[in-house]
């Protein structure tokens, strides 16, 4: 939301925001809702400055997803097709390239979903993750909460992950499996120029090795020209943002059609 106002939560450290182009129908309403749920779409954004180098950075903020007109314009466009389905919003945290504050981030994830839906504990409910970088991390974080939370919705399963450059590790941050869908699909989107998700991390994650289905995505340099009087330091910044965006743009159209693809599976 432009404006910047977040949706009142008890636990600071992760705060669920409004999408802009969201309607009040398809925003999370800490009351719960009139209309049945059965579909839920979870935004979790992540670590914008991995090594920590700017003060600017430290916050993963909803402004990620926010800022990005073409996919708000996209999920809203999918979400009004849909009757029973609920934009949760996007939840940020902290953002820094901590360990505990993943874990932390992860705690505070799991009960934020917990408590959004009272009326529909024991409804069926397909949960559908878009986590960018580190807030993949703190999705394993939840998962694990969840999996010893003896108070969590049996029925609320995790249906789809869409993984957008996450950092894979071998042992920090394991995904616990224990509330998937048993129609479950992963997509891990990716660049090899992402520097966080290759150098930062391992780049291996044992727990969904199997499972994932990964996408090597590049920008075509030859439909990039470069304008008369253009020097090469610009030129060249221009390729290395369309090789920075490829995997982004290509996302875009990755959630629409995996949410398709679940929706006309039910």
């Amino acid at each position: 939301m432009s404006s910047g106002k977040q949706i009142s939560t008890r636990h600071p450290s992760a705060t669920v925001h409004k999408l802009t182009s969201s309607s009040k129908k398809q925003i999370i309403k800490r009351k719960g809702v009139k209309r049945k749920v059965k579909d839920l779409i979870i935004l979790v954004a992540g670590t914008t400055d991995p090594v920590n180098s700017s003060e600017l950075k430290f916050e993963a903020s909803w402004k990620y997803w926010d800022d990005n007109t073409e996919f708000r314009k996209k999920l809203a466009i999918f979400s009004k097709q849909y009757l029973d389905l609920q934009v949760f919003g996007t939840v940020s945290w902290s953002g820094d390239n901590s360990i505990y504050e993943r874990e932390e981030a992860g705690k505070k994830l799991a009960r934020l979903i917990k408590e959004a839906y009272p009326a529909w504990r024991d409804t069926d409910i397909s949960m559908h993750f878009v986590v960018h970088s580190h807030g993949g991390n703190v999705l394993h974080e939840a998962t694990q909460v969840i999996a010893k939370d003896k108070n969590f919705p049996a029925k609320w399963k995790i249906k789809s992950i869409l993984y957008l450059s996450t950092p894979f590790f071998n042992k920090l941050h394991q995904l616990n499996k224990s509330q998937f869908h048993k129609d479950c699909r992963i997509i891990n989107v990716y660049s090899k120029y992402d520097f966080t998700q290759r150098v930062i991390a391992d780049f291996s994650m044992v727990d969904v090795t199997n499972i994932i289905s990964q996408f090597t995505l590049s920008c075509d340099e030859s439909k990039i020209k470069k304008s008369k009087g253009e020097s090469d330091s610009s030129f060249n910044k221009k390729i290395k943002q369309c090789h920075d965006k490829a995997y982004l743009r290509t996302s875009f159209e990755e959630i629409k059609n995996i949410n398709f693809d679940i929706y006309t599976s039910l």
